[in-house]
């Protein structure tokens, strides 16, 4: 599904006045949606605010985050010919940065994209100063965009960590906007939001189980399924949220989304947040994992909008629940190959999509977990089973030569 839109709802995209220094460094930008392969991922963990969820929860050295931010790329670039980044996502994140630098022939190759705002003529350490400090002056017409402002203001954001940012994107990279067609690209992710905000017919009852949390990671709510959600309590079911005072929210943010009030995905967040405590609440579990829940909505409906589709969001506490995710993107593989303990390198992975087959692979691959999600409802965990379907499901016709692509190269 193509959705498009801005994380921001006012205006980003400044025009950048400098044209002799735009028309000497000028280079080719490609719309996403003129990219010839479709089989393109959004890389959400890379966003600050997503990575700082995923080190809170993984508890880990910097060493090992950049490792295992790495593996993931790689895996993903298995299956998917282009892996596509914020132009902003090595600047706010140092993290992100080495992960980018350890795999830079990734970006030369343009296997992995940069999607930069449409402002952008041409990627010079001016134009890109100039983009940022536009964001942080957007967001401080917001009270709670505090996240969003530190994010942008960190103390590694020095004039040489620009230029080093900067030069990770030399010579002749994936260079991405957004969307040619479609109307005002500043315009949509607040449309975007209002459309998910449209009262549903389907309601979801929590029961206080485990089963909440894969309803809550498995399936595609709205914003307005959330901030409605019920809970059983013995024969009667009580809205998580109050009702009234959700209902008032509602209004608020179609409201501040009308007039084109600043906001981005992380003060509605905040602002929910915030209300929360002055409608005397304490939040119990149910209450704190819904909140999360509408997060990653918000996340998902601003990655959407920097590609439109596929999103790998890695979110730790769901991976083990999530189809296109980490674990099963190598099960599939030690499903297949019955290869264990694989080391990836980005020349491997070069190597891999520069063959023939590589589109089989990539068809088996969606279609596999597109199929067994239809059929089960849930992912696998029973690691012999779920390597038995993948033999099961592939054709025999093309899974000798997807078996040879990858023992070739791994």
């Amino acid at each position: 599904m193509a959705v498009r839109g801005e994380d921001l709802s006012n205006r980003q995209d400044e025009k950048m006045d400098n044209k002799s220094e735009d028309a000497k460094d000028e280079v080719d930008f490609q719309y996403i949606d003129d990219l010839e392969c479709k089989l393109c991922a959004y890389f959400s963990l890379a966003d600050y605010h997503n990575l700082e969820i995923f080190k809170e929860i993984m508890k880990i050295t910097d060493g090992d985050l950049i490792d295992e931010i790495s593996n993931r790329l790689l895996y993903s670039l298995m299956f998917f010919e282009h892996i596509i980044l914020h132009c902003s996502d090595p600047l706010r994140s140092e993290i992100i940065y080495k992960v980018l630098e350890k795999n830079k022939i990734l970006i030369k190759e343009r296997k992995i994209g940069i999607v930069f705002s449409d402002s952008f003529k041409s990627v010079t350490l001016e134009n890109y100063k100039k983009y940022i400090e536009h964001r942080v002056t957007e967001y401080r017409k917001n009270k709670f965009s505090q996240k969003d402002l530190y994010s942008l203001n960190q103390p590694h954001m020095t004039e040489d960590y620009y230029t080093k940012v900067i030069t990770l994107f030399d010579g002749n990279p994936l260079l991405l906007k957004r969307f040619k067609h479609g109307g005002d690209s500043n315009n949509i992710f607040r449309e975007f939001i209002k459309e998910d905000l449209k009262e549903k017919n389907e309601r979801i009852i929590l029961r206080g189980t485990q089963d909440d949390d894969k309803l809550l990671a498995n399936v595609e709510l709205t914003l307005w399924q959330l901030l409605n959600a019920t809970i059983e309590k013995g024969k009667k079911y009580e809205y998580l949220f109050n009702n009234d005072e959700i209902k008032k929210y509602i209004r608020n943010w179609n409201n501040q989304i009308d007039f084109q009030k600043n906001f981005s995905r992380h003060t509605i967040i905040t602002e929910l947040e915030q209300e929360m405590q002055i409608w005397k609440s304490k939040p119990p579990f149910e209450i704190g994992n819904t909140i999360a829940a509408i997060n990653n909505r918000l996340s998902l409906l601003y990655s959407r909008m920097n590609c439109p589709y596929y999103v790998l969001s890695f979110d730790p506490k769901n991976e083990k629940i999530g189809l296109l995710d980490y674990p099963n993107i190598k099960l599939f593989i030690e499903g297949i190959t019955g290869l264990q303990n694989i080391f990836l390198t980005p020349e491997k992975i070069i190597n891999i999509q520069n063959n023939d087959n590589f589109i089989n692979l990539q068809k088996a691959f969606l279609s596999c977990v597109g199929v067994w999600k239809a059929y089960s409802g849930m992912p696998y965990h029973d690691k012999q089973k779920f390597s038995d379907y993948i033999k099961y499901f592939i054709s025999p016709d093309n899974i000798g030569d997807i078996v040879k692509v990858l023992e070739d190269n791994l």
